[in-house]
C-alpha cells in the first residue's frame, strides 16, 4: 500500500509540473520588451559570417574551428558554431549539422535574447534530427521553435518572418506525420502548408526544405505522381541554390526523384540520378546518404530483374546501416530483402536474415524505440489535437500559436513522463497499464511481434500445444499502389480485427511486420487450426471494401514439435509461400 501511495504521489506531483510547465509558457507572452535593436544588429553579423561560408567554402571549415578554440564570449561560439552549420549544410553532413547546431544553441542560451538567435539553428537541427531518424528530439526542437515565435510576437519578428517560421513548424510536423504513418493528422498539415503564401524570401532560402516535406508526405501515401511533382520542385530550388553558390548540393536530394522515376517504371532516367546521388555523397563522405543510395540501387536492380545486383545492394544496404546503428533503416532494409528472396525464391541466406530481422526487432522493443513511442503518444493525442484545431478556426493568430505550443509541448512533455515512469514503476498497476500501450500495434490494436512472441515463449516454456499460423494479406503491395496506404490502413484494420475476433481468448495474435499476422492455436493441431482460419479467411473474401475491392490472405500452419520458436515460424512461413504459389488465398498445414 505504502508503494501504491508513493506512485500517486509520484504521479501528482508529475501532472503539476506539466500544468506549471505550461503556465509558463503561456505566461512568457507577457514579459518586458527585450531590445529588439541589439538583437537585430547581432543577428545581422550571424547572417553576415554565414554568408562569408557561402563565398568561401573552402577555407571556412578550418577558419571557424580555429576560431572556436580560443574564443571565450559565448555570442561569438555560437556565431561560429552557426558558421559550421552552414558549411556542413552545404556538405550535407546531417551529424556535423546536429554537432554544431546543438553547440550554437548552448552558446546562444548563455546570452541576452539568445533564443532569438537560435531560431535559424533549431529549425536546421530539427531538419537534420529527422533526416537521421531521431524524431523525438526533431519534434522536441520543432515545438521549441514554437515557443520561441510565440514568445517574441511582433517585438522581434516581423509578420512575414512570423508566418515563414510557421510554414517551417508545419513542414516538420508534416514530415514526422508522414514517417509515422499517421497520415490524417499528415494530410491535415499538408492541407495547411498548401494553404500558406510563402514569402518569396522563404522560397529563396527553404523552398528545397517544403518540397521535400511535401515529397515525403507523397511517398508514404503513395502518390508517385504527385512525389515525382514535388521531388522535381525541390531538385530545381537546389540547381538555382547551387547556381547561386557555386556547390553541387542539387545531388544530394535528387535521389528522391530517382526512387519516383523506380517506382514508375522510368529506369533510364532513374539510374542515372542514382549515380549521381552515389557520387555525390561519396565526395562528401555522407555514410547515411551512401546507404540511402543502396537501398534505391537494390530496388531498381529488382524493378529490372537484375537479381544478382539485387542481392549485392541489398546486402550492402544492410551491412551499412548496422554499422551507423540506424536500426529503423536496418529492420526496413532486412524486411524488405527478406520479401526479395521470398518472392524469387532466393534461399540463399534467409535464414541468417530472419534471424537478423528478429533480433532487431527485439531490440527496437526492448529500447521502446521512440519512433513506436511517439505513434503512441500522438495517437493518444489525436482528441487535444483535434479540439485545438477546431479552436483555430475562431481564434486569433497570437492564440492559434499558443494552443499549438501547448499541444505540442503537452506531446514532448508526455514522452518524458513516460520515459520517467517507465524507469521508476516496477510492480504496480500502473506498470501494467503502460505496459498494455507498449506492447500493442498502434494502427491495429493488436499484439506487437515482440509482446506476441513473448506470450508463445510463454507457453513452450509450459509445454503447451499449439499450432503456429502466418498470415499475410495477398496483393497488398499493388492495393497500396493503386490506392494508397491510408486505404491500405482500413483493410489491414479490418482483417486483423476479424482475426482477433474469431480465435479463443487464449490463442496469441500478433502482427509479424508490414502485411503479416501470426497466430498461436493454443491446445489446438494444425488441422483444427486450418479449419478454423478457413472459416476467417471465407468471411474475408465476403468483405467488399471501398472501390469495389475485395481482400484476401494466405496463410501457413505448422504444429509446435517441441523445437524452438524461430524454427516453427520458420516451417510455417514455409508453407505460407506454399500457399502463395499455388494461387494466393488459400491455408496450406501440410
Amino acid at each position: 500500500m505504502s508503494n501504491l501511495r508513493g506512485r500517486k504521489k509520484s504521479i501528482i506531483v508529475i501532472s503539476i509540473l506539466i500544468i506549471v510547465i505550461f503556465k509558463v509558457l503561456v505566461a512568457r507572452n507577457f514579459k518586458g520588451e527585450v531590445n529588439s535593436e541589439v538583437i537585430k544588429n547581432n543577428l545581422k553579423i550571424r547572417i553576415n559570417e554565414c554568408k562569408f561560408v557561402y563565398e568561401n567554402m573552402e577555407e571556412s571549415e578550418e577558419k571557424y574551428k580555429k576560431l572556436l578554440e580560443t574564443e571565450e564570449e559565448s555570442f561569438k561560439k555560437g556565431v561560429y558554431s552557426s558558421a559550421l552549420v552552414q558549411f556542413y549544410i552545404m556538405k550535407n553532413d546531417d551529424e556535423k549539422i546536429i554537432k554544431y547546431g546543438k553547440e550554437a544553441v548552448e552558446n546562444y542560451n548563455k546570452v541576452k535574447g539568445g533564443e532569438y538567435y537560435s531560431i535559424e539553428e533549431k529549425e536546421n537541427l530539427a531538419w537534420a534530427l529527422f533526416k537521421t531518424g531521431k524524431y523525438s528530439e526533431s519534434l522536441q526542437k520543432t515545438s521549441e521553435l514554437l515557443q520561441i515565435i510565440t514568445s517574441s510576437g511582433n517585438k522581434i519578428l516581423t509578420t512575414d518572418e512570423l508566418k515563414d517560421t510557421e510554414a517551417l513548424v508545419y513542414s516538420m510536423l508534416l514530415c514526422i506525420y508522414s514517417k509515422l504513418g499517421i497520415f490524417d493528422k499528415a494530410e491535415l498539415y499538408y492541407n495547411k502548408l498548401c494553404e500558406i503564401e510563402l514569402t518569396p524570401q522563404l522560397q529563396a532560402s527553404k523552398g528545397d526544405k517544403i518540397a521535400m516535406s511535401k515529397t515525403i508526405y507523397a511517398e508514404e501515401i503513395s502518390d508517385l505522381d504527385l512525389m515525382k511533382k514535388y521531388a522535381e520542385e525541390c531538385y530545381e530550388i537546389r540547381l538555382m541554390y547551387d547556381k547561386e553558390k557555386g556547390n553541387k548540393s542539387a545531388d544530394s536530394v535528387i535521389l528522391n526523384l530517382a526512387i519516383a522515376n523506380v517506382k514508375l517504371g522510368e529506369f533510364e532516367v532513374a539510374i542515372k540520378q542514382i549515380k549521381k546521388s552515389e557520387e555525390f555523397f561519396i565526395s562528401v563522405g555522407d555514410s547515411y546518404g551512401i546507404s540511402n543510395t543502396y537501398f534505391v540501387y537494390a530496388q531498381y536492380y529488382a524493378k529490372v530483374n537484375q537479381n544478382e545486383l539485387a542481392i549485392e545492394y541489398y546486402k550492402k544496404t544492410i551491412n551499412l546501416y548496422n554499422e551507423l546503428e540506424d536500426y529503423y533503416n536496418l529492420q526496413l532494409s532486412v524486411y524488405e530483402f527478406i520479401k526479395f528472396l521470398k518472392e524469387n525464391d532466393k534461399k540463399e541466406d534467409i535464414n541468417k536474415y530472419y534471424e537478423i530481422f528478429y533480433d532487431i526487432s527485439k531490440k527496437i522493443n526492448e529500447s521502446k524505440d521512440i519512433n513506436e513511442l511517439l505513434s503512441q503518444i500522438i495517437n493518444k493525442n489525436h482528441e487535444l489535437n483535434n479540439n485545438a484545431l477546431e479552436i483555430l478556426e475562431n481564434e486569433s493568430k497570437s492564440d492559434k500559436r499558443n494552443i499549438i505550443i501547448g499541444g505540442i509541448v503537452i506531446i514532448v512533455l508526455s514522452v518524458m513522463v513516460i520515459r520517467m515512469d517507465f524507469l521508476i514503476k516496477k510492480k504496480d498497476e500502473s506498470e501494467k497499464i503502460l505496459e498494455k500501450v507498449a506492447n500493442t500495434d498502434y494502427l491495429t490494436e493488436i499484439n506487437t511481434r515482440a509482446y506476441g512472441e513473448k506470450l508463445i515463449l510463454d507457453e513452450i516454456n509450459k509445454n503447451n500445444k499449439f499450432s503456429m499460423a502466418i498470415i499475410d494479406i495477398d496483393n497488398f503491395k499493388n492495393i497500396n499502389d493503386s490506392y494508397g496506404h491510408i486505404f491500405g490502413d482500413v483493410i489491414l484494420k479490418k482483417i486483423a480485427k476479424k482475426l482477433k475476433e474469431s480465435i479463443d481468448s487464449k490463442d496469441i495474435i500478433a502482427r509479424f511486420g508490414g502485411e503479416e499476422f501470426i497466430i498461436a492455436f493454443v491446445g489446438k493441431d494444425k488441422d483444427e487450426a486450418k479449419e478454423i482460419l478457413d472459416k476467417i479467411r471465407i468471411d474475408v473474401n465476403n468483405i467488399i471494401f471501398e472501390h469495389n475491392v475485395k481482400a484476401s490472405f494466405s496463410a501457413g500452419i505448422e504444429e509446435w514439435d517441441k523445437t524452438s520458436i524461430d524454427l516453427v515460424i520458420k516451417k510455417a512461413d514455409e508453407l505460407l509461400y506454399k500457399a502463395k504459389r499455388e494461387g494466393k488465398n488459400k491455408v496450406v498445414n501440410k
